[in-house]
């Protein structure tokens, strides 16, 4: 009797309630179908808005079977790496790519607790997901994307935009890469390959491949499969402005579906819009210019350093940001700069080369020139032939700038470079020469220990003095453990010749990772041994972490700077600024200071400063790693607020108070 009552008075209330809603679709609910494209559902909330506001979230569906549903959110919503503290050894010990699953990672068990409790909130809705192999959290896999049934391209490179997805404001703000079209990279579980890599990436641009773990710049766009005969439509048609709605299916709902359909008030849905970021130009080729394989190689092999002493410079005294005045000088430090392109597309419209011709030798540290003319010495990597050759080696991308280019240098403010990496031999040993013989036309001193076959083909320190401080440059590629006594001969070769300071650079790493291995950090500490006073590192292309040793920083990658690279990189980069002060005994650091930019690796292809806040502490925080490694100083908290660090006399470092 009372089941009777109840059932009418249900029926009651939703004749009246029907009277005021718009009737719920009876379209069953389907995944993709071709000519017909996707439905769509709104359930769970995430923060979504620039400041963290939570939204409903949107997910997109892609398959139905067995009454279960397998979809995604329609946005990449969060950033997380791969790799964290945890999984530290797994680096450490070279086995990062033999991480048998993908539900071995942290980032799945993160998923699968904080991201999935925040999706969920009180909802009750996780009762309604199917519990799988990574959890109820999960990614695509690489093979689930190029599934045709799923609305995806069948094409794993090139432009897709079928895989293409925004980033919500709050995942840029979390640091999600996202590229002028408004499109951001996202992680893919890859469960073909037995051995090798686990997970790739989606890039902004669709094109599906791999990805290094620890890159910090990579979203995710989270699946889940749901479980249709736990829940009930009780709102929407499927389509993208009127998503189904659903709740979790009660013992009320079992025995109104065999009455009648429901029917409840559901909110009105709220659009989110992606919010700005630090938005870079896209990439004009999918296909990497940077070349995994060396083309030169250190060895201990070599004759006695003969340093080639430089003119002493002298700029003008200008104090900025983060400077010191009066007896203490101030080293820049930048990361590759090409300054040309891949040898294959040189010549074309959109190349740095063709942008350098029509706007001018000035053009690319256009917006970095002022802060690099007023410091007192400024060094970077330079990463190309500066030659006329049409002979390039047998590489897939050798680097070439027209020999004129090095004036380039000049006017950006840069007056010392080192010439050995993977680049220096592209065009052989004529290329090199032609590349030295261009900086010395120029004015741009260089230095560089470049070996080739196992004999030395150049063998080069160099000394600049700069307001009575003297600064000698070491440089090694590929550096190895024998290469270690080179390293100690040329050092005491460089105090003999009075010098103050020994900045030492290392061509070294794997690219885009955004740590160093456990060998570099063993070696950079036996480099400060033998007594040098800072290890200056490139050739990863993205920014690593810096740390101090016996108060001497080691900056393990510096990132790209003016470089051409048709490759999706992290665009954060710095001008690094150590300001040493002339002591009775020799020279002191007194700080060192990080200047964040951004650079462009296409389009314009300059590097520029970042004004706001927020943008630099992105940055800052990139450059100050919560794991302080075994022997070293971490960066002081402060750094995040300031991107300062202050040295007392005796080399310990002290905190700095925060920039208004």
């Amino acid at each position: 009797m009372k089941r009777t009552v109840l059932s009418a008075f249900l029926s009651i209330v939703l004749v009246m309630m029907s009277l005021l809603l718009p009737a719920v679709a009876e379209e069953t609910p389907r995944g993709y179908a071709k000519g017909q494209g996707y439905q769509y559902f709104q359930f769970g909330s995430y923060p979504q808005g620039k400041k963290g506001e939570t939204a409903p979230l949107l997910w997109r569906a892609l398959q139905v079977e067995d009454n279960k549903i397998l979809m995604m959110t329609e946005y990449v919503i969060d950033e997380q790496q791969v790799i964290f503290e945890t999984d530290q050894t797994i680096i450490k010990q070279h086995t990062y790519r033999r991480i048998s699953k993908f539900a071995q990672s942290d980032l799945c068990r993160w998923m699968n607790t904080t991201m999935l409790s925040a999706v969920m909130g009180e909802s009750g809705l996780d009762q309604a997901l199917v519990n799988g192999e990574y959890g109820k959290l999960t990614l695509l896999t690489d093979d689930q994307m190029l599934r045709a049934d799923y609305g995806f391209s069948a094409a794993r490179y090139g432009v897709n935009p079928t895989r293409q997805a925004e980033a919500t404001a709050y995942a840029v703000s979390r640091g999600v890469y996202r590229d002028v079209t408004g499109f951001s990279p996202y992680w893919v579980a890859n469960v073909k390959a037995a051995e090798g890599y686990k997970l790739q990436i989606v890039g902004y641009n669709g094109h599906l491949s791999y990805g290094a773990y620890t890159r910090t710049d990579i979203g995710i766009r989270p699946a889940l499969v749901l479980d249709l005969g736990k829940v009930s439509i009780i709102a929407g048609d499927g389509s993208e402005k009127a998503p189904f709605q659903i709740s979790l299916k009660t013992e009320t709902d079992d025995t109104m579906d065999s009455e009648s359909p429901s029917a409840t008030v559901v909110a009105p849905k709220t659009t989110v819009t992606p919010g700005a970021a630090m938005d870079m130009p896209a990439a004009t080729d999918d296909e990497n210019t940077l070349n995994s394989g060396t083309a030169i190689a250190t060895d201990t092999q070599t004759t006695a350093a003969s340093a080639t002493p430089s003119p002493t410079t002298e700029k003008t005294a200008v104090t900025i940001a983060g400077k010191i005045a009066g007896t203490t000088a101030t080293l820049s430090l930048l990361g590759d700069c090409s300054i040309g392109d891949a040898y294959r597309v040189r010549k074309k419209v959109a190349s740095l080369t063709s942008v350098i011709t029509e706007k001018g030798m000035a053009w690319p540290f256009a917006q970095v020139s002022e802060i690099l003319k007023t410091d007192d010495l400024t060094a970077a990597n330079l990463e190309v032939c500066l030659t006329d050759s049409t002979k390039p080696i047998d590489i897939l991308y050798p680097m070439i700038a027209p020999p004129e280019n090095a004036e380039v240098l000049a006017q950006g403010g840069v007056e010392i470079v080192n010439t050995v990496n993977n680049h220096c031999f592209d065009f052989g040993a004529q290329g090199y020469d032609d590349t030295l013989t261009s900086l010395d036309s120029t004015n741009i001193l260089h230095f560089g220990t470049a070996i080739r076959g196992g004999k030395a083909y150049s063998d080069l320190t160099s000394v600049v003095e700069v307001k009575g401080i003297r600064f000698g440059f070491i440089g090694f590629s590929y550096p190895q453990p024998k290469t270690l006594d080179a390293i100690g001969e040329r050092i005491k070769t460089l105090r003999a010749e009075s010098c103050d300071v020994v900045v030492v650079s290392l061509h070294w790493g794997r690219e885009t990772f955004a740590a160093p291995s456990a060998w570099q950090i063993e070696y950079a500490r036996e480099v400060i041994d033998l007594g040098a006073d800072v290890v200056w590192g490139h050739h990863p292309h993205v920014l690593q972490p810096i740390q101090f040793y016996h108060g001497k920083p080691v900056l393990f990658s510096t990132g790209n700077f003016v470089f051409a690279t048709m490759s999706d990189v992290d665009p954060s980069t710095g001008i690094f600024q150590l300001q040493y002060e002339k002591t009775e005994t020799g020279a002191a650091l007194r700080s060192l200071t990080v200047l964040p930019c951004l650079t462009q690796t296409s389009g314009s292809y300059q590097p520029y400063p970042v004004t706001d806040k927020d943008g630099m502490q992105v940055i800052w925080k990139l450059l100050r790693n919560t794991k302080t490694y075994e022997g070293y100083q971490n960066l002081p908290e402060s750094f995040l607020t300031t991107g300062i660090v202050k040295l007392q006399t005796d080399g310990t470092i002290t905190a700095e108070e925060e920039i208004p």
